[in-house]
């Protein structure tokens, strides 16, 4: 008799939507970061100044720059969690 000794499939997708949950939690939480800054860089903001504003809006590209890194970092978690469920279901078997 041959069964397999990885993961079960709906452990994977578990793990793949968990996964989903914590990327958007996270991309959502930065976010909402962004729009708090933006909303207090501007007139009437809160600290709009000459020489603050550039500074801030400096940082917003940053963080901006982190939410890229932080997608990216998504797409390749999945293809991780995809890769190696197909490899232990192809290999992984005990007899």
């Amino acid at each position: 008799m041959t069964g397999k000794v990885g993961l079960k499939e709906d452990e994977y997708l578990e793990l793949a939507d968990q996964l989903k949950k914590v990327h958007t939690s996270s991309i959502e939480a930065v976010n909402d970061a962004l729009g708090s800054i933006e909303k207090l860089n501007s007139i009437g903001g809160g600290f709009y100044t000459k020489e603050t504003t550039p500074r801030i809006s400096a940082l917003v590209q940053e963080v901006r720059s982190i939410l890229s890194i932080l997608e990216e970092a998504y797409a390749v978690h999945e293809e991780i969690i995809n890769s190696f469920q197909n490899t232990i279901a192809n290999y992984d078997t005990c007899k």
